[in-house]
């Protein structure tokens, strides 16, 4: 399955089974050994203001590249904050590299419970920056596998 911005582009593919998401980010190669969920599972962002449950498809994993191995990081060399960028580095099991996919598609990382979100404080093209931020339900937050 592979894990689509709302069907803009391709950005990583989910093994069947696996707990950890892996990201092609470039040629492929072997891909690493799926790494379990952590014991506790963040709450949703949304679940305070909304009734319904939500589904946790994937809980405290990392994101891989299949390129060079490295981790998909929410950037913490200062005080995170709404537009954070996302970078790839080397894995280290920080809270900041921990990601937990939920069933309505939002994509939120551990450290500061944020969304995985595309910036579109401008038009969106090709390369568009992709940050954290504020949880929202905006579709731009929104990531999906068919």
């Amino acid at each position: 399955m592979h894990l689509l911005t709302r069907g803009i582009a391709t950005i990583g593919t989910l093994a069947a089974g696996a707990a950890a998401l892996l990201l092609a980010a470039g040629p492929a190669g072997a891909a690493p050994a799926a790494v379990g969920p952590a014991a506790a599972v963040p709450a949703h962002p949304a679940s305070a203001a909304e009734p319904q449950a939500v589904h946790v498809l994937t809980a405290n994993s990392p994101f891989y590249s299949f390129h060079d191995r490295r981790c998909l990081d929410e950037d913490v060399s200062s005080t995170t904050h709404n537009g954070t960028k996302i970078q790839v580095w080397d894995c280290n099991g920080w809270s900041n590299q921990k990601w937990t996919i939920f069933g309505d598609g939002t994509i939120v990382n551990w450290h500061d419970r944020r969304c995985l979100d595309e910036d579109v404080s401008s038009a969106t093209h090709n390369g568009t920056k992709v940050q954290v931020w504020d949880c929202n339900g905006w579709n731009n937050q929104g990531w999906y596998h068919p």
